[in-house]
């Protein structure tokens, strides 16, 4: 169970990084709407895993679970987007399928090292 919470841990701070750093990179391109939008899919990635996490430690389905989670988040980060830069909304989509992908590796690295 150590291993999965500092997982957890580990994937919400490495997206939360990543949404600094991505913010910061395409502000200073010149398009600090397209790093807000990026920004927003990979924090929102970041707190679906501690979403996972706990949705395991309830016991609860995981497919029921996941699919609700996933749809909550891609509505809230989609209406996010389209509220603070409507133009570059559909990269917060962007953002979201990337924190899967961290939150993926993350996790083959931690099977890997198991």
């Amino acid at each position: 169970m150590k291993g999965g919470i500092s997982l957890v841990r580990l994937a919400a701070l490495t997206c939360a990084g990543s949404a600094v750093v991505v913010l910061l990179i395409a502000g200073f391109a010149g398009s600090w709407a397209a790093g807000i939008a990026l920004g927003i899919g990979l924090a929102l990635g970041g707190v679906n895993a501690a979403l996972v996490a706990r949705s395991v430690q309830a016991g609860g389905g995981f497919r029921a679970t996941s699919l609700g989670r996933l749809g909550l988040l891609s509505v809230v980060g989609l209406g996010l987007g389209f509220v603070l830069v409507p133009a570059q909304a559909w990269l917060v989509a962007v953002g979201l399928g990337a924190a899967q992908l961290i939150l993926v590796a993350l996790s083959a690295r931690e099977l890997v090292k198991t």
